[in-house]
This record gives C-alpha cells, structure tokens and sequence, in this order.
C-alpha cells in the first residue's frame, strides 16, 4: 500500500480540487518533536470525491487522524482520510497519488 502513515495526525490546512485537471489536494502539517513538516497529498485523474460528516460542533482544526489507501477492482486508488473518527471522511478514487514534503521548519513550533 502507499506511504501515508506519515501523515497520520496532521492538521489538514487545505482541500483544493481542480475540476478541469481533476486533481484533488491536501495540504497536511504534520508535527513531530517540535519541528513543523507541510505536506502535499495530490490525487490525479479523480472519478469521485465525497466527505461525509456526522460530527455536529464546528472544529477549531481538522485533524487527519488516519489514511488509508487500496486498490479498487479496476486497479484505481482508493484514498480514505479520516478526520477525527470514522463518523467524518474524505474518500477519493484517482489514478495516481503522491505524497510530496512541501517545507520544513523547526522554528515555528515553540516548546511548551
């Protein structure tokens, strides 16, 4: 399966999807003994995309507690993000998927 566990209990700061391209984005700050790493989830050729939320209270963030990703029967991913329980989900199905670091940086998490 793909490398996400990386990302597993980051802050997810952005969704873009692209209709023309379909191309769906996240953008996942992952923080881990005090250093800052931005991440670049990207889905290419998406054929569908649906969020799910049974979590009634506004959130303050939007953690990625887990991400799972499979293979579906036509050999397409399946990307499943789950966003603080499995009542709130982000699944995609796309053709390809990677996991990109955007930036790093040490200094912006303060110990405290």
């Amino acid at each position: 399966m793909f490398a996400t566990d990386a990302l597993w209990g980051g802050h997810l700061k952005a969704v873009d999807f692209d209709p023309v391209v379909h191309r769906l984005t996240l953008q996942i700050d992952v923080i881990e003994s005090g250093m800052r790493t931005s991440y670049d989830l990207a889905c290419s050729g998406v054929s569908a995309m649906r969020f799910t939320n049974a979590i009634p209270d506004p959130w303050s963030y939007a953690e990625v507690t887990e991400i799972h990703t499979s293979h579906t029967i036509d050999e397409k991913w399946m990307v499943e993000v789950v966003l603080w329980s499995e009542a709130c989900e982000l699944v995609c199905t796309c053709d390809a998927l990677a996991v990109t670091e955007r930036s790093s940086d040490a200094s912006a998490v303060q110990p405290e």
